[in-house]
């Protein structure tokens, strides 16, 4: 939900396939603001190059699937744990 009430966004907006510059209208300094949210949301340290590439809606949700899967690895195998991480991360979004 960090998209829609921090940028002000209509739900429907939202879709993994949004462009956040082009479809979602931000731009660098809210890239930064979303940046500073995931990392405090996710609690982990963020190298700002892993968010260098993150352009759409669907690549947020890769790159916090990515963040949050480090911190337990030996679950991240499981198929279960994937789909709910996914979840979970739609759900930060």
């Amino acid at each position: 939900m960090v998209l829609s009430d921090q940028f002000e966004l209509k739900p429907e907006q939202i879709v993994p396939e949004a462009n956040l510059y082009t479809d979602l209208d931000l731009d660098s300094i809210d890239a930064v603001d979303l940046f500073l949210t995931l990392k405090e949301i996710t609690g982990r340290k963020i190298q700002p190059q892993a968010f260098k590439d993150v352009r759409t809606v669907n690549d947020v949700i890769d790159a916090i699937q990515t963040l949050t899967s480090r911190r337990r690895p030996e679950v991240a195998t499981c198929s279960c744990f994937r789909i709910s991480m996914r979840s979970s991360a739609r759900r930060i979004i």
